[in-house]
Parts: C-alpha cells; structure tokens; sequence
C-alpha cells in the first residue's frame, strides 16, 4: 500500500467532513478502453480534476468519462459544494474574510518567529527536511520549529529519523497545531497551506541545507520565508513538501485565496500582502535571499 493511500484511508477514518470526496475508486473512459485509481477532487468547468495514489492531480474532461462516471462527478460535486457553503471558515462573507485574514497573518508572524528563535538558539535556521538514518528526507522543517511553538510534547513524540509516513509518524498527522492551519482555506484536515518556495537560493534551497543569517544577502526585510499557497498546492504539514518555483508559471500556487494578492511573511518576522500584479523579476528577487536584485517593497 503506497504512503499516500494509508494517509487518505487514515484521515478516512478520521471522518474530517472535507474528505467527502477523498474515496480511490476506478474511473472508466467513455469508450471503455481505459480507466483509472483515483480519487475525486472537483468538478470546474466541465472539467474533472482526480487525484491518483500517489498523491499526484490529473484533469479530464467530464464528456471524456463513462456516462455513470459523468453523473458520479456531478453528485460528489455537488456534495464537496455544499460542504463548502457550510463550512465555518468560508471567506465568502466580507466580515468573516477580514477576520480571516488577520487570522492567518498572525499565523504566519507565529511560524517566522519560531524560525527566527530556531536561528537565535541553533546558529542556523532549519533544513528543509530533517534526513532519516539512510541520509533520506524524511520530516518537514514545520516538524523541527515545533519546540518554538510551544509544541514540545507533540515534537518528542516524532520519531526524527523516521520517514513523515512511517507507521508511528504517520499517526501524528492528525495533530497539527493551529499555528499551520490556514484560516482563510479549504484544506484538508492536516494538510497546510503555508509553505516555503524552493528554488536555487531561496531562503529554503532544494539543496536542503541549514542557511544561515549571513546567507541571507538581500536582507531579512526582502527575502521571503513563507508564502500562504491555494488550496491545490497545500501539503501534509509533516511531510518535506513545499512550492517549487517553475520559471514557466512563476506565480504558480499562489493568488488564490486572497483576490488579487497572496500572504508572505518574510525572514524579518513582517508579513506583506504581495499583489499578483508584481512583475517576475520582482518575485525571484524577494525569493532569492542572495541575488542582489531591487525591489521597491514599499508598493507592496
């Protein structure tokens, strides 16, 4: 059984309302030829977007699927909408989205402060992952900060050179401290929206090394630590994934949530409100912590 599937029978368990539609089952073409394991995600004009076993999406046309598979999507649709009408944090309404809002930028002042308190106590900031015995990537930097936020008894209980999905680490999933919810989303039980952006020289590198204060060239005030990703791009909080920067779709995960804009909370601890208009070079620069480019933080 893949790592994914035991955590989606798992959170099934669990019985969170949001994973209604989180149930693998085999979708059939309309010609009968092909088929596949997978879960339904949404149903979004006129297409079908399924998430397979392995933890990854696929979108396919609604007319392109069997005529019971059709009318199948069209119901789960319909059930994932009226959760969603009914859910407590739905940012439709303006007054609760204000709060929202503000909710969430707490959140990510708390998590830049306990990098920042991690960097003050280890002389470096946390890895993207903490490695297994084999020297493999195995729990989320978000499992690491957890002494900083007052989570001392949920980080002792990780098994740290254990994999985030091992039999026992997996288990603590559920367990997400607020401090990662995202109130403003959807996501599912245990899965957060705020991640860090890997790139080459990102406050996070994919090289998964521990940076440093002095690594941080640009500044702390024009380097980026977290972003609040969409919904699609959330990830298990316990898991060593976060966005990964494409150069084709730079802004990808991001402007979702928040019309026009997305939360950042930078390595100084300020959390900005980084408009969908800022140009490309403007985005690498405040995501890159050493690559010299100007940025006029100020229109943010």
């Amino acid at each position: 059984m893949s790592s994914v599937l035991k955590t989606i029978l798992l959170f099934g368990l669990i019985g969170s309302s949001n994973l209604v539609a989180e149930e693998l089952r085999i979708w059939k073409d309309s010609t009968g030829k092909y088929e596949i394991n997978a879960a339904f995600v949404e149903l979004r004009n006129g297409e079908v977007k399924l998430r397979r076993d392995d933890g990854k999406t696929l979108t396919v046309k609604l007319s392109k699927l069997s005529e019971a598979d059709q009318e199948l999507a069209r119901k789960m649709a319909q059930k994932v909408t009226t959760s969603a009408a009914t859910r407590p944090n739905n940012v439709a309404n303006s007054v609760r989205g204000a709060v929202y809002r503000n909710q969430s930028i707490q959140r990510m002042r708390q998590l830049a402060l306990a990098l920042a308190n991690y960097e003050s106590t280890n002389g470096h900031f946390p890895a993207a992952a903490i490695t297994t015995r084999d020297k493999k990537p195995g729990l989320s930097w978000r499992v690491a900060i957890l002494p900083y936020l007052e989570q001392n008894n949920l980080y002792r209980q990780f098994r740290l050179d254990e994999p985030w999905d091992s039999e026992h680490n997996i288990k603590l999933i559920e367990r997400m401290p607020k401090a990662f919810e995202s109130p403003g989303t959807g996501a599912e039980r245990g899965y957060t929206n705020f991640l860090t952006v890997r790139m080459q020289n990102s406050f996070m590198s994919d090289d998964n090394r521990e940076p440093r204060m002095r690594d941080i060239r640009d500044g702390t005030s024009a380097t980026v630590g977290i972003v609040e990703a969409d919904d699609d791009h959330a990830v298990i909080w316990t898991r060593p994934d976060d966005l990964e920067w494409s150069s084709e779709n730079p802004a990808k995960g991001l402007g979702n949530i928040w019309p026009g804009r997305f939360h950042a909370s930078f390595v100084d601890g300020s959390v900005r409100a980084v408009p969908m208009s800022v140009s490309v070079e403007e985005l690498r620069g405040i995501f890159t912590r050493n690559g010299g480019e100007r940025v006029r933080l100020d229109s943010f």
